[in-house]
């Protein structure tokens, strides 16, 4: 990372409530070595952002200031208001950049609150450290603002053998223990430098088991291939997947038919509906339907690695049949039927002329019959015509068979097969047509990312946009009513309007666009 190589920041919080008992000042030493040995050991890789309450950072001043001497560390200093309030870049709290480690001796969980209002806390790995043997560790490390995070690490003062010490410990909340209660914390053991030298002994797998827990998906059984009902349950590739990966993570769960509001998951006016709604607020846990990953949706919502892309298509109904008796001149192109007459007129007018050059008085009709014959494959009979002439001639018929074969062999395939005249293939072809485009509005990003879009073609057809709100009876009637007219192109996933084609007998009068 240019210039960030190692980030010590200290942030120091200045909020209200309750404090733990103080930390008798004997034990100074060793949360500055515990705290040294963190650093040097399993987080040397790591940037760091530290995150210290008021109380933390006035009786630990110098273990900041050893952190600051540090080669290549920079230092950031602010008050908990400041960090609250300021513009930090959102790669310091979020992703898997830094590390952030929150310090803390006062009760930490205003701080949490606070962090959690929005989306931008959302750190992969998380190191607390708490410095009250009092604290309930268990109902820090629940918080939901904890949670966010992939990996946690928590360390709490408490007595050893008489002396201070640092209890390790991380949250398994999908564990149970011997009395059914969730592992909000689970004990690591006790501080020691050999045993958590790396990162990976410190930040466990928190999710390899989830203890049989029934998880709630956030679903729309309307997602062929993926989702979709059979014999009234709902099934498809995403559920089987699912379900290999609940037998071997221990989970059962629980599909959601659709959504309560009846739209796919897109931002509105700031605020998520549809399965992006049931996951943030409605209790939902997991969304398994066909997303497309876009900025917002990435801001706000964790993704596994995508495993199947494709695109959005178009289908448009095929333009009725050229008429027959012009399929004649379908094998050839405008350009080589020019050819061929232009070619055919020069050989009969240079013979004409040269015959007429050596005998005196051409025959002008009979040369053009000899030439054309060949064009039109008719014998003829060619007497007393001079043996350059005769070798003319040949060579001309020679070239006149390939032609004519080539013809004859295309023109049995257009007489067989109906011709079609040219259609739309491109984005850019479709956007200059006639035909306008419609999509069902379930609440689909497409519109809006038409509109603002500075591709020329795609703008284009954001003006000719058409949508039909969401009708349980026949989703898609409307617009496969228009696309039965010629006027419209339907726009959907490209598998589901596969899929849509087929379920509704359209296959023989329409095709999905190879552009998508």
């Amino acid at each position: 990372m240019a210039g960030f190589t190692q980030l010590f920041a200290f942030c120091f919080c200045l909020m209200a409530g309750a404090s733990f008992p103080p930390r008798p000042e004997s034990n100074g030493d060793v949360i500055q070595e515990t705290l040294t040995q963190l650093v040097s050991g399993p987080l040397r890789e790591d940037d760091l952002f530290f995150l210290l309450d008021s109380k933390a950072e006035r009786e630990w001043r110098t273990t900041s200031a050893s952190f600051a001497q540090r080669p290549s560390a920079s230092t950031l200093s602010s008050t908990h208001d400041g960090f609250l309030s300021g513009s930090f870049p959102r790669w310091i709290t979020s992703g898997s950049e830094v590390t952030p480690v929150v310090v803390f001796l006062e009760d930490p969980l205003a701080l949490l609150d606070a962090l959690g209002a929005g989306h931008a806390w959302d750190p992969t790995r998380l190191v607390l450290v708490c410095l009250s043997a009092e604290a309930n560790m268990t109902r820090i490390l629940g918080h939901p603002t904890v949670q966010r995070s992939e990996f946690i690490f928590a360390l709490q003062t408490a007595r050893r053998h008489g002396a201070t010490a640092f209890e390790a410990s991380t949250s398994l909340p999908m564990n149970r223990d011997s009395r059914g209660r969730s592992l909000l914390k689970s004990p690591l053991g006790f501080w020691d430098p050999q045993v958590f030298n790396t990162r990976r002994d410190i930040f466990p797998p928190r999710f390899n088991n989830f203890g049989g827990q029934e998880l709630a998906l956030a679903t729309w059984c309307d997602d062929t291939p993926y989702l979709y009902l059979r014999e009234g349950e709902c099934t498809g590739a995403n559920v089987e997947v699912f379900r290999m990966i609940a037998s071997k993570l221990n989970f059962s769960f629980d599909i959601q038919m659709e959504p309560a509001d009846q739209s796919w998951g897109t931002l509105e006016n700031g605020t998520w509906v549809g399965m992006m709604a049931d996951l943030e607020r409605n209790g939902k846990h997991v969304a398994i339907n066909y997303f497309l990953l876009n900025s917002d949706r990435a801001r706000d919502f964790d993704f596994t690695y995508p495993y199947h892309s494709e695109g959005f298509a178009f289908l448009i109904h095929l333009p009725p049949p050229l008429p027959n008796w012009n399929r004649v001149l379908y094998p050839f192109s405008a350009g080589m039927w020019g050819a061929v007459i232009a070619s055919t007129c020069l050989v009969a007018t240079s013979l004409a002329l040269l015959l007429g050059c050596v005998d005196g008085a051409p025959d002008v009709s009979s040369t053009i019959i000899k030439v054309g014959a060949g064009v039109l494959r008719q014998s003829v009979v060619v007497r007393s015509s001079p043996e350059w002439a005769r070798v003319w001639l040949c060579c001309w018929w020679l070239a006149a068979i390939i032609i004519s074969t080539a013809y004859t062999g295309k023109l049995i395939a257009f007489l067989t097969v109906p011709a079609y005249p040219k259609r739309p293939e491109t984005v850019q072809e479709l956007a200059d047509s006639h035909i306008r485009l419609w999509i069902c509005d379930y609440g689909n990003f497409v519109p809006g990312a038409l509109r603002s879009s500075s591709h020329p073609a795609l703008a284009k057809l954001a003006q000719k946009l058409d949508m039909d709100p969401l009708n349980d009876d026949d989703y898609y009637g409307s617009g496969f009513a228009r696309l039965r007219k010629g006027t419209h192109a339907v726009l959907e996933t490209f598998s589901y309007l596969g899929y849509l084609q087929i379920q509704s007998n359209l296959s023989a009068i329409s095709y999905i666009m190879k552009s998508q």
